[in-house]
């Protein structure tokens, strides 16, 4: 297991940072090669355009997330029979993390309930 120094809070803000930044430098060449391409006049309005359709992936996203948080699921107590009854594949705790650490894989997507992300995080 990785040990650090600082806080795992800490390592998220700045990946999420560094995510964005690069994400913005990825986009960079498309908005500049549409710009040149669109008819004199409209560039404010593609820019526009593009920028909801970007901010309408991101909110979609954020959704689509959150629904599947609902229907897969890592949790304790009451949360289990609820991500069962969501229809959940697999729904564990402490001893699931443990099976993951030991080389559990067979998963495709794991989702984690706020009360057991500290302990899927360390």
């Amino acid at each position: 297991m990785l040990h650090s120094a600082y806080p795992i809070r800490s390592w998220c803000y700045v990946a999420l940072l560094f995510n964005d930044a690069i994400h913005q430098f990825k986009f960079m060449p498309f908005l500049i090669l549409s710009g040149r391409l669109c008819p004199p006049g409209i560039e404010g309005t593609l820019f526009a355009l593009f920028m909801s359709i970007n901010n309408f992936g991101a909110t979609m996203g954020s959704f689509m997330g959150a629904g599947l948080a609902s229907i897969l699921n890592i949790s304790s107590g009451e949360k289990f029979d609820e991500a069962k009854n969501a229809g959940a594949d697999l729904v564990g705790g402490e001893d699931l993390i443990e099976q993951i650490k030991g080389g559990f894989m067979d998963f495709d997507k794991l989702i984690a309930s706020p009360d057991m992300m500290p302990k899927v995080l360390l």
